[in-house]
C-alpha cells in the first residue's frame, strides 16, 4: 500500500513541483511582457513540445477559459498542432517516448484554477476527466500523434476491409469533445463551475504575476 509518505517522497524525487513552478514562471513571464507593450516569440531548438505547454498555458491566462474556449485550445495547439499522444500516453504499444507532459500542462491549469477559481468556467472534474480520456483508447482525439496520421489509419483499415474510397469516413473515432457520449447531462454539469464571473486572468492576478517574478529573481 502507498502510503502518503511515500507518496510524497517519490513526489519530490520525481521534481514534479519544480517543473510546475517553472512553467508557471515563463508563462507569467510571457503575460508580464505582454501586460506591458512588449513582442515576445517562443523558440525551442529541439521540437515544439515544451514551448507548446507554455504557449497553451500563456494563452489560458489571458482568454482561454471557458469550457468550449479551453477545448479549442487544446485541439489546435496540441492535436491539430501534432503532439504524439500516442507515444507520449504509451497505452497502445510500449515507447520510451512516454512523457507526462499533457499531464503536466492540467497540473499547471489545476494550480491556478485552484487559486483564482472565479477565472474558469470549469472545474476540477473536468480537468480530471478530460485526462482520464487521453487513457481511453476510443477517441480519435488522443488516439493518433497528428491528423495526417489519423487519416492514413482510416484509410489503411478501409482498404483491409474493402471499404470502397468515400465510405471510410464512417471510421472515424468519435471526438472526444462529444460528452454526451460518455456522461449524462447531470454528470457534465459538473464540469461548470458556478463561480466564474469571466473576468481575464490577468485582471485577477496581475498583482500575483508582478509578485511572482519578483520572488523568482530573488531566488535564482
Amino acid at each position: 500500500m502507498l502510503t502518503v509518505e511515500k507518496w510524497l517522497s517519490l513526489l519530490e524525487n520525481a521534481r514534479w513541483l519544480e517543473y510546475v513552478r517553472t512553467f508557471l514562471r515563463h508563462s507569467a513571464d510571457l503575460v508580464y511582457m505582454l501586460e506591458h507593450k512588449h513582442l515576445s516569440v517562443v523558440l525551442q531548438e529541439e521540437g515544439r513540445v515544451p514551448s507548446c505547454l507554455v504557449t497553451s498555458f500563456f494563452q489560458v491566462m489571458l482568454v482561454f477559459r471557458t469550457i468550449i474556449g479551453f477545448q479549442s485550445l487544446v485541439q489546435k495547439e496540441w492535436v491539430v498542432a501534432g503532439y504524439p499522444f500516442l507515444d507520449r500516453s504509451n497505452h497502445l504499444k510500449r515507447s520510451d517516448k512516454e512523457s507526462p507532459l499533457f499531464v503536466l500542462f492540467l497540473d499547471c491549469i489545476w494550480q491556478l484554477l485552484d487559486q483564482y477559481p472565479a477565472a474558469f468556467q470549469f472545474t476540477e472534474t473536468y480537468l480530471t476527466v478530460l485526462y482520464d480520456s487521453t487513457r481511453i483508447s476510443l477517441f480519435g482525439t488522443f488516439l493518433f500523434s497528428c491528423p495526417h496520421e489519423r487519416v492514413k489509419q482510416r484509410t489503411e483499415f478501409a482498404s483491409g476491409k474493402n471499404i470502397q474510397l468515400g465510405d471510410e469516413k464512417g471510421l472515424e473515432f468519435p471526438s472526444v469533445w462529444d460528452w454526451s457520449l460518455q456522461f449524462t447531462a447531470a454528470d457534465r454539469a459538473l464540469f461548470n463551475n458556478p463561480l466564474h464571473v469571466g473576468k481575464r486572468v490577468t485582471d485577477t492576478c496581475a498583482k500575483w504575476i508582478c509578485e511572482f517574478i519578483q520572488t523568482d529573481k530573488e531566488t535564482l
